[in-house]
């Protein structure tokens, strides 16, 4: 379905994702302001040009699909093609194609070919071909994929079908209730400690430290984080008795704005940068740059590991994110427990139960919370050993 208006951060104007009947495109619905440069924050407002051009392009859709444009595909490469081609997010293209191509390579020899060949039978057929069968045929010791991985690639293959389900072209996608064969691992943590975090940093290059410490002290996705303006940073008041808070603006984050504390840590890092990088950015890269990708930090991120004998993390960059959340519980971040649904709200997500499962954090874990910090110095609050029911 058509999307927009959207706003273009690397030419400076706003445009419509819209279906013309044969693919995707993309077109220009308005400019943006005038003295607009890269590397400028996105406009606060959307231009009313830009909500009608929308709706034009909006209409152009539409007409196309009443013109015949819903129809059934034919060829199985060819739908599944399409579908990779609409993200237009490089990382989630690329996870989707590998998906698609393992898919597209197992139909091959079953010789399927066809659309109408893939049914919910041949669905189950490959999650349990995927289960016994290594991720990664061409790496030596390669596992199956966990249920987890394997659902997200139904997930991925799935959306497709989904498509037309909401184009109601099909009334059901084949991988509705399709079985997981994949066996279930237990999740790793996905935070550093704080000995771990100390070995990161020493094996850092200057650059990467910054950002290291900035991200375990705020939790910023690193989208957020490469956007975050000197201006965001509220200053305290003389008589307050805290460093201030970021603002975290909602053109710059996935959800609504909201604000994150300043640590004493994160405040002097604060202090010791401001005025001898970039005036307008706080967080810089290699020779004071902007950061310029999300690829910049990971692979930072990933050498420092290695050179710290360290444990690759799955998603780098959000391994800050995590350790932010999960040291705030812990009482790692500052000495002290933070309750969970403030964390959520530094996190800017929208609910606890999210928080909770994002920080692979069990119900448990807040059991501490009713214990006395001065309980583990044996003091007449420590609570009394654990007794049977029956007594």
């Amino acid at each position: 379905m058509a999307s927009g208006p959207k706003w273009n951060a690397q030419r400076g104007f706003w445009y419509a994702q819209f279906w013309d009947g044969k693919k995707t495109t993309r077109r220009k619905v308005a400019e943006g302001p005038n003295g607009w440069k890269p590397g400028d924050p996105p406009p606060r407002k959307v231009p009313s040009e830009a909500y009608s051009g929308f709706l034009h392009w909006e209409g152009v859709e539409k007409q196309a699909r009443e013109k015949g444009g819903n129809r059934l595909p034919t060829s199985l490469p060819k739908f599944l093609e399409a579908h990779v081609a609409i993200y237009h997010s490089p990382g989630t293209r690329r996870m989707i194609q590998v998906a698609v191509r393992r898919f597209l390579a197992w139909c091959d020899e079953q010789g399927i070919t066809r659309f109408d060949q893939v049914t919910t039978a041949r669905c189950d057929e490959w999650m349990e071909y995927m289960a016994t069968h290594p991720s990664d045929p061409s790496k030596p010791g390669s596992r199956p994929p966990s249920a987890a991985t394997l659902e997200t690639k139904r997930g991925y293959l799935g959306a497709a079908w989904g498509r037309l389900v909401d184009r109601k072209l099909i009334a059901t996608s084949p991988w509705s209730g399709v079985k997981n064969y994949g066996e279930e691992r237990e999740k790793p943590k996905k935070a550093w400690t704080p000995a771990q975090f100390r070995r990161l940093l020493e094996a850092s290059e200057d650059w990467l430290k910054d950002i290291l410490v900035f991200g375990v002290n705020t939790g910023l996705r690193i989208g957020s984080m490469s956007q975050i303006l000197w201006t965001d940073w509220v200053r305290p008041e003389p008589e307050d008795r805290h460093f201030g808070y970021l603002n975290i603006r909602q053109e710059i984050t996935k959800t609504y704005g909201y604000k994150v504390p300043v640590s004493g840590q994160l405040h002097d890092l604060l202090c010791r940068r401001f005025g001898k990088h970039d005036k307008q950015f706080i967080m810089t890269a290699k020779m004071g740059k902007p950061i310029a990708s999300r690829s910049q930090t990971a692979d930072g991120i990933i050498a420092a590991c290695a050179a710290a004998r360290l444990p690759f993390p799955e998603s780098p960059n959000h391994h800050m994110r995590r350790t932010f959340g999960r040291w705030a519980v812990f009482g790692q971040l500052n000495g002290v427990k933070v309750p969970v649904y403030i964390v959520s709200k530094w996190m800017g997500h929208s609910t606890v139960d999210q928080t909770m499962e994002y920080l692979d954090l069990e119900l448990e874990d807040s059991f501490t919370f009713m214990v006395p910090e001065s309980a583990a110095t044996g003091d007449s609050s420590t609570p009394p050993p654990a007794t049977s029911a029956s007594a």
